[in-house]
């Protein structure tokens, strides 16, 4: 692996993003129309708040019948992110990702730049990075949820 890329060479750009009031119908709704499985959290200047895996949607599925339907419905993105979240600059090497990918448990890094949601790079990046090459072109980003 070329250990030295910059991470913005393989990132996505502009991931879908949510604000931190998002209803969790509307959360549910972009994980099954999109092939993805980390959602970042952004303030209404696109500075990182949180993420959210299908694995935290998931975990709460379980114990929905703890929840009344109307406790149920609000909740929101605030609610169940992960608000201490591990980043990388765009600047920053793959190596580097590759690193906190093997030292912590997760698939997904938010790349920010002072402090601001730029991509995202998740430990497929590295391996198609890694195993096929060609695959890389300039990637589009998804854009903003519009709410």
């Amino acid at each position: 692996m070329e250990k030295f890329v910059p991470v913005e060479a393989i990132m996505s750009t502009f991931p879908l993003s949510i604000m931190p009031d998002t209803q969790l119908d509307k959360i549910n709704a972009i994980f099954e129309h999109h092939l993805f499985h980390h959602l970042p959290v952004v303030n209404e200047l696109n500075i990182l708040q949180g993420i959210i895996s299908k694995e935290d949607l998931l975990r709460l599925t379980a114990v929905r019948h703890h929840f009344s339907e109307e406790a149920y419905k609000s909740i929101t993105a605030h609610d169940i992110m992960t608000s201490k979240v591990f980043t990388i600059g765009p600047r920053e090497s793959i190596e580097q990702a590759a690193n906190i990918f093997l030292d912590q448990y997760f698939h997904a890094l938010p790349v920010v730049d002072h402090g601001r949601l730029v991509g995202i790079v998740t430990t497929y990046d590295l391996l198609k990075f890694q195993f096929r090459p060609n695959a890389y072109s300039t990637k589009n980003g998804l854009g903003f949820y519009d709410q």
